[in-house]
């Protein structure tokens, strides 16, 4: 028991506490100041991603482009959970009714990995619905094209996302759904061949704008318009011959970002433009102050704990200086003699025994 107490008094000793407080001061500040680098990484949670405008390749069938996530987490997206719908804007004959019509669909080749603060290249694979395109109604919808000069096309892509990221170095992952609609105006051209002797291609559908996109189709349809993405038309020309339109028409020729006054592909270059919805800041303001709240209780917790240690070592200091500077006993003191001669006179008086008279 008394070696128990003796070691006690030791843990409990000012130097001890001394110790403690100054380790618990250390590490705390430590905590704190990653704390408060962590909020102010994850300010803003969000930025939207930065894509190039796909490009086709020669024949059609696959489209690349580039991505560049700002984020400080990573987003990961298998192939086989990424679906992309194509569609052109058309009418009903009888009603006069917008509708959507579906020319396509494509799916990424390979599984798209964006790293936190990295880049990374999509190649998705396009499949044309052929059947879809050699019906009436499309030949409708392209002689529309020619006569109005341009029309809108559509991308609805549905994809399953892995999101990963740390916080104060604890691994956090989850899964989303992601809705996107992107659109973009197009109309003829003529497109360079496969090689130089290779006259000019023919082609409907050519990309005449950049493109936005957006997570709702209502949200990108106020954006996807001729004023906004610079498209413009200049005047009418009898329709050639090529659009299979009779001369006695008049065909609109348009002013776009991707063709010239020949009506011939430009270069396609530029990022896509990301509107978000409110519902989707939101979303993102929401997991940021989660961030936020987080590393605000770490951050305070750990001023607590510096304060209280620092509060600790200043008493342990005190007390170990008043151990160090107390005197001899007041009745050693009061003697006048020093303290060993004190001590051993008082010794002497204890030992001296009593003598019988």
């Amino acid at each position: 028991m008394v070696g128990s107490g003796s070691c006690a008094a030791k843990c409990c000793s000012p130097k001890a506490r001394m110790g403690c407080g100054a380790w618990n001061i250390l590490t705390s500040t430590f905590v704190l100041i990653y704390a408060c680098m962590e909020q102010s990484r994850y300010k803003p949670f969000f930025t939207p991603i930065e894509c190039t405008i796909p490009l086709p390749s020669t024949d059609g069938t696959q489209l690349t482009n580039a991505c560049e996530n700002p984020n400080e987490y990573s987003i990961t997206t298998k192939k086989e959970d990424s679906m992309t719908n194509t569609y052109i804007q058309a009418f009903s004959t009888t009603t006069s009714e917008r509708y959507l019509f579906h020319i396509g669909h494509g799916a990424p080749s390979h599984d798209v990995v964006l790293q936190a603060n990295g880049a990374c290249d999509i190649v998705a694979d396009v499949f044309f619905n052929l059947t879809a395109m050699q019906t009436p109604a499309f030949a409708g919808i392209i002689g529309s094209l020619f006569l109005q000069g341009y029309s809108p096309m559509y991308t609805h892509t549905i994809s399953t996302d892995e999101v990963c990221m740390t916080i104060m170095g604890l691994p956090l992952c989850s899964t989303a759904t992601s809705d996107l609609w992107c659109g973009w105006l197009s109309g003829p051209c003529f497109v360079p061949g496969p090689n130089d002797s290779a006259p000019p291609a023919f082609n409907p559908t050519c990309v005449y704008t950049g493109m936005v996109c957006s997570p709702t189709e209502e949200e990108m349809l106020k954006w996807a318009t001729p004023e906004h993405l610079g498209l413009a038309v200049i005047g009418q020309d009898p329709c050639p011959a090529h659009t299979g339109l009779p001369a006695s028409l008049n065909c609109s020729v348009v002013s776009a970002p991707f063709i010239d006054t020949n009506m011939v592909q430009q270069p396609i270059s530029g990022f896509v433009e990301v509107r978000l919805t409110e519902e989707a800041r939101k979303a993102a303001k929401g997991a940021e102050n989660v961030v936020t709240i987080f590393t605000s209780v770490v951050i305070g917790v750990s001023a607590l704990v510096i304060v209280y240690s620092l509060v600790d070592v200043v008493r342990a200091f005190r007390a170990w200086k008043t151990v160090e500077v107390s005197g001899p006993p007041a009745s050693i003191a009061a003697s006048g003699l020093p303290t060993v001669l004190a001590s051993n006179q008082d010794q002497d008086q204890k030992g001296a025994r009593p003598v019988a008279v």
